[in-house]
């Protein structure tokens, strides 16, 4: 159990009736308070920002759904996933080199040489993987630096051992930090989907991009039609296909799972299968 519990964000329940919960204030959290805590959620959950108003990655729970507080790096529309554009390996969103300095056990900071231009803030909320070592750190924040020179990134917790000056460091930045549509070419075939957007979403806007519970999205027609047609997946548009379709066969890549449908399909008065393409699922991202 992470340290430094304290009640110190709210939440809601069903029917929109306030309740506190509880979060981790040492860095290591599991949501953060929201700046505008009297607006009802679901007021916030079909709204957009055009300047950040709350912490990326901030996690706003609404009855059996969950959301993150995301930003658009592309123009999103409604029930497509997005995919999380800043997992690419490039010098512009991930910084993987050799440590600037090697670290003493107990110090909360480490220094990296940037790849490229590294700005304030860059990687906040994001993680630090020291791989000679196999540690992994949650970011509070780093300093901003040109390319090949060195900057400093303040870690959730101290370094349990020292770190050896040959070690490589891979920073990730926050999977909500830069999300896209990535739908051209062949950049969509190597993203992972992070969320679906409730609403249409402009380049640039900041958004509550859903992760958990149920959930709308695109999909082809017919969808349980068949027996046993429940697991769905992403496809690389953003867009639900079953199981049944392309998956892991012959050790070959498999397309990633986004959770199960829900209504009942089968035969009988109540069974149908989902009309057109609008998925009434149970989306399993982040809980």
């Amino acid at each position: 159990m992470p340290r430094n519990v304290a009640a110190s964000r709210r939440g809601w329940g069903y029917n929109g009736v306030e309740r506190t919960l509880d979060t981790y204030v040492d860095g290591r959290l599991i949501s953060k308070a929201l700046s505008a805590a009297t607006t009802r959620p679901k007021n916030l959950i079909y709204s957009v920002d055009t300047t950040k108003k709350h912490e990326i990655g901030t996690r706003l729970e609404v009855d059996d759904r969950v959301f993150r507080y995301a930003y658009a790096g592309s123009d999103l529309l409604a029930g497509w996933g997005c995919q999380a554009y800043n997992s690419f390996s490039n010098s512009t969103n991930v910084e993987d080199q050799t440590i600037g300095a090697a670290g003493t056990a107990g110090d909360t900071t480490i220094t990296c040489t940037a790849v490229g231009t590294v700005t304030a803030d860059m990687f906040k909320d994001g993680y630090a993987l020291i791989r000679w070592e196999l540690h992994q750190y949650r970011i509070i924040s780093n300093t901003a630096a040109a390319a090949l020179s060195t900057f400093t990134v303040t870690l959730d917790e101290p370094l349990w051992e020292g770190v050896d000056a040959a070690s490589v460091v891979t920073l990730y930045r926050n999977p909500w930090a830069d999300t896209r549509r990535l739908t051209g070419g062949d950049e969509a075939l190597w993203a992972s989907t992070v969320g679906i957007p409730p609403m249409d979403v402009s380049s640039g806007e900041y958004y509550w991009a859903q992760t958990w519970g149920p959930c709308l999205g695109i999909g082809v027609d017919n969808i349980g039609a068949t027996a046993s047609e429940r697991g769905l997946y992403f496809l690389a548009s953003g867009a639900l296909f079953t199981m049944v379709g392309p998956h892991a066969t012959n050790n070959q890549p498999a397309n990633q799972p986004a959770g199960f449908l829900l209504p009942y399909t089968g035969p009988g008065p109540t069974g149908s299968d989902q009309p057109g393409a609008v998925i009434h699922f149970y989306l399993q991202i982040a809980p």
